[in-house]
Formats: structure tokens, C-alpha cells, sequence
């Protein structure tokens, strides 16, 4: 098969360290003669003299070739070095894998990541792994920890049993790309990631992004039909100055990127608020932030004004308005006002109801436990089912007295850490769904998995209430989804954006605009 591995090689050189590392490099390559391959590319980067290494290697059946010269480059020049061999030796080369010393393979892992590439646009494609974390085994996309095996050959046929036809969003190595792409996007550019690692799987994602077009809200896809151990060692964080080269490559990201490839990461890793923060940090103009919400009058000469709470349009200034849940809602939330006030329309005493997508501080959910029958929240942010963090938040964003008031409603909301797109509840569960401000965040692969399953949990003729984002999602192929899904608007459809519509300046100019759905 037409696929080069890149692989930096190093092993930790402390005696215990070296054994259970020694061991682990054992694992890795007699997985790897049996799978398919042209080429393995190796870097160097310290323990063995490549010499040493050579003759290590011999004792496996696979093709190799050694760079580098056993001194540790780090990460990002290991890599930027191999593509550039690459390039110069094997041109031609359709796909290379981007693998390390602490994974095991299953049989032919490739090709069906291969076959996904070859079927689609996409750049790059992951598998689902297993990997180590908090002393437990865990799995892409599930919750509980498993029972991993000792044997390596009982560790393959494990993973083979875990390979599902699914498609997710996420991206975690090893990952496939297509070579041509790979190269396009000048990746792991040492001129800008001038560190040893840190931020080069950024630099990455974001370049794809631009590779695809920032219209496409393009996100990196797993594919389940594959698996791989992924340990995820801590030999990285013991490089010497580990926090400094962070910094550089941070500091480098920055200026390849600019400040709005910190906010397409925001929108692509959107539970990690790190990248939000970034870019409001560049911002030069701070106050933009708290302007008022402003009237946009060039699309259409004129205003319009309806009563009609179940009609799906862009929100206008003249529509309701909630100030306060339990807490003010912040000046600098342009749109929540009116989000929160059209969405109060449909919340009913006797309804069992769902927060899609809930956020951490957002205090929706807290207005709906006041008034519904039973109230469930979830969000992928682990934080959501740990009632310290919760309250940490609440009191770092609300102040000091926001606590005891969100103490009071906690107990009276049932939340769970889970993707929208697969979710633990009964079918036809639910009398009303609220999903505000986060279908705009998410893939179109994701969205249309997302509906679906809150589809599912929907009882018959109950609601979703829905607001989003315009530009950041286009508003007509949302509406093909939806019906894709096998849901319908409630009531009438007007995508007229009027001169009321409400606006903001953030983002170039965001637009919201509200959707009644139901099944």
C-alpha cells in the first residue's frame, strides 16, 4: 500500500524507564509487520546511536529507513524533517501516518482509514484508540473504562472487537494524511514552531482548515472502523524547559495564525476554552466587546414585527426579552437576551425537559428548574457533573454571591457528560429540547447526528427550540438537516433578514436566528 509511517524515535534512557520504553517499542513494531506499508520513516532522536538502532531494528520484518542522529530535535523538527525526506525521496507517495513508539496496530489498520479518505474530501482521518489515562483504560467515545488485555496478541483481537462504521469529530494520533495536502499546508513550519513541541497538532488542524475553507466549518473527523492502543506516555513531558517551548510555539502559532486562528480553534476544540481566550487577548479593541447590540439596515429597507412565537426567523430588537435568570445576564451576551427570552415562551410546568448543550456558567437550565416538572443538562465539558467546578465558575463569572443562588438549583437539574450525538437517555423522553447558540459550533457530519438523536429522545409532537449563529452556520442547509433528520419547522419559515434583526460587530457581523422544530 502507498503509505509512509513517520515515526520519532526515542527511548527514555533511566533504567526502569528504559526497560518498560524497550518493551513498548517491542509491542509497537512486531504489530507493525502486519500491516501494510512502503515505507517506515524513522527519526533518530536519542538512546541508540543510529548504528544501534539499525541493529535493533533487524529483528523485525519491516522497511526502514533512519534519520536523524540521535540527538533529540524535538517533535516538531522530527516531523518537519520527514516530510521535507519525504519530498525529496518519495514524491510521489499518496499517504503517510503520523505514529509513535507507544501505540499497537491492529492487522491492516490502515486501509480502512485509507478507504475513508479515498470515499470523501477529507485531509486527514484518525481511528478510535484505546488509551491510558487516570490509571484507567479508556476508549474514544466511551464513558466507562474497559479491561485491557496483557497479551499482545489478546490487546489486537480486543481492538478488532471495538472497530464500529461510525464517523465522530475529534482528532488524536495516529492519524492518516493525504501526502499532497500534508504539503500544501507547510506543515509543522519550524520558521514559526520554533520550540521542541507544543501547538504543532494545532498548527496542523488549523492549516487544514484553511485547506478546506473556512466556509465549510470543517472539523477532523475519527473513524471508528479502525482502533489503535494509544498510551499517550509521559516521555514528551520530561524534555528539558517543557513549559518554555510551549510558549515559543504558542507565540509561533500566533503569528503564522493570527488572532482568528485562535478563534477557528475556539470553534473546533469548543470545549477548551484556552483558544477563546487567546484570541479575545489579540483583540486591540477590548471595548468591542461591549457594545450595544446594533441595528444592521443595508439587507432589507425595511422593519418587521410578529407575535408569532412560533415562527422561525431571524430574532428582532422587537422581540421578547429576559434580563435575569437567577443571575443579570451579562451586557456583553448580545444575543442571550432575546435567546432566552423567546425560548421562556415554551417552557411549561407539567414538561419534562432537556438542555442540549447546557454550558457551564450559562443559567438557562437554572430558569427552566424553576419552573418545569423534571430538568436534565448535558454538555460535553466534563465540569457539568462536578458541582465544585460548576460552582467555581459560576462564582468567578457571577461573583461571590452567584454560589448559594446556584446551590439552590442544582439539586433540582440532573446532569450528564455526554455527546449530543449519542445520548444515554429512553427514546421519546423528552417534551421540550432547548439548544441554544450550539448547533452553529459543530461539523455538518456531527449536526446531522446530532438531530437525529435529539430526534430520538423527542416524544411525539413535543418542541426543539433552537437558536443559532449566522454566518457561522448557513441557515438554508441547517433547515435540509433538519429535514434530513426527520424532524419539521413548527409553524412558518421566513429567512428574510430585516433591517430589526438584531446584530452584533463581533466576528466580522453575527446575526441570530430562531428555529421551532418538531417530529
Amino acid at each position: 500500500m502507498d503509505i509512509i509511517y513517520m515515526l520519532p524515535f526515542f527511548l527514555n534512557t533511566d533504567g526502569s524507564d528504559f526497560i518498560f520504553d524497550l518493551k513498548m517499542s517491542d509491542d509497537f513494531f512486531k504489530s507493525l509487520e502486519k500491516c501494510d506499508h512502503k515505507l517506515i520513516l524513522i527519526y533518530n532522536q536519542g538512546c541508540f546511536s543510529n548504528e544501534e538502532l539499525g541493529y535493533y531494528l533487524s529483528k523485525f520484518n519491516i522497511k526502514h529507513k533512519i534519520i536523524g542522529n540521535g540527538i533529540n530535535d524535538g517533535i516538531t523538527f522530527s516531523r518537519y524533517s520527514m516530510i521535507n525526506y519525504i519530498e525529496e525521496n518519495h514524491s510521489d507517495t499518496k499517504y503517510v501516518a503520523e505514529v509513535h513508539l507507544d501505540m499497537i496496530f491492529t492487522p491492516n489498520w490502515e486501509k480502512p482509514l485509507i478507504g475513508f479518505l479515498e470515499r470523501t474530501k477529507e485531509p486527514i482521518v484518525s481511528p478510535r484508540i484505546v488509551y491510558y489515562l487516570d490509571n484507567e483504560y479508556k476508549v474514544t467515545g466511551e464513558k466507562e473504562s474497559v479491561n485491557f488485555p496483557e497479551v499482545l496478541d489478546d490487546k489486537i483481537k480486543f481492538m478488532e472487537s471495538l472497530c464500529d462504521n461510525k464517523v465522530d469529530y475529534g482528532f488524536v494520533h495516529p492519524a492518516i494524511h493525504r501526502f499532497k495536502a500534508l504539503k500544501k499546508i507547510n506543515a509543522y513550519d519550524v520558521r514559526f514552531l520554533t520550540g521542541k513541541q507544543g501547538y504543532e497538532d494545532d498548527s496542523i488542524v488549523l492549516g487544514y482548515n484553511y485547506y478546506m475553507g473556512t466556509k465549510e466549518n470543517w472539523v477532523p473527523k475519527i473513524y471508528y472502523k479502525s482502533c489503535v492502543y494509544h498510551k499517550t506516555i509521559g516521555q514528551r513531558s520530561k524534555v528539558e524547559d517543557f513549559n518554555r517551548d510551549f510558549e515559543k510555539n504558542l507565540l509561533g502559532l500566533r503569528s503564522q495564525y493570527g488572532a482568528y486562528g485562535q478563534k477557528e480553534l475556539s470553534r473546533i476544540y469548543s470545549n477548551n476554552d484556552s483558544f477563546k481566550i487567546n484570541f479575545e487577548e489579540m483583540i486591540l479593541d477590548r471595548e468591542v466587546l461591549m457594545k450595544d447590540v446594533k441595528i444592521y439596515s443595508e439587507d432589507v429597507n425595511n422593519s418587521y414585527k410578529s407575535l408569532d412565537n412560533y415562527e422561525s426567523r431571524y430574532i428582532l430588537r422587537t422581540d421578547d426579552i429576559m434580563y435575569k435568570t437567577i443571575f443579570d445576564i451579562p451586557k456583553e451576551w448580545w444575543s442571550r437576551f432575546y435567546e432566552y427570552g423567546w425560548a421562556a415562551n415554551f417552557v411549561k410546568k407539567e414538561d419534562t425537559v432537556l438542555d442540549a448543550g447546557c454550558g457551564i456558567i450559562h443559567p438557562f437550565k437554572y430558569y427552566l428548574a424553576d419552573v418545569c416538572k423534571e430538568v436534565h443538562g448535558v454538555d460535553a465539558d466534563e465540569r457539568i457533573i462536578n458541582e465544585d467546578e460548576l460552582l467555581l465558575e459560576h462564582k468567578s463569572y457571577f461573583g461571590d454571591s452567584s454560589e448559594s443562588m446556584a446551590i439552590e438549583y442544582l439539586d433540582k437539574i440532573t446532569f450528564r457528560n455526554e455527546n449530543l450525538s449519542s445520548l444515554s437517555y429512553e427514546d421519546e423522553t423528552f417534551d421540550k429540547i432547548f439548544c441554544i447558540s450550539v448547533l452553529h459550533l459543530l461539523s455538518e457530519v456531527s449536526l446531522l447526528l446530532v438531530l437525529m438523536e435529539l430526534r430520538r429522545v423527542l416524544k411525539n409532537k413535543g418542541l426543539i427550540v433552537i437558536t443559532v449563529d449566522i454566518p457561522t452556520i448557513d441557515i438554508e442547509r441547517l433547515i435540509e438537516l433538519i429535514y434530513e433528520a426527520g424532524l419539521v419547522i413548527k409553524g412558518n419559515l421566513d429567512l428574510t433578514r430585516y433591517n430589526n434583526s438584531i446584530y452584533s460587530d463581533l466576528f466580522d457581523g453575527l446575526y441570530c436566528f430562531r428555529i421551532l422544530v418538531t417530529k
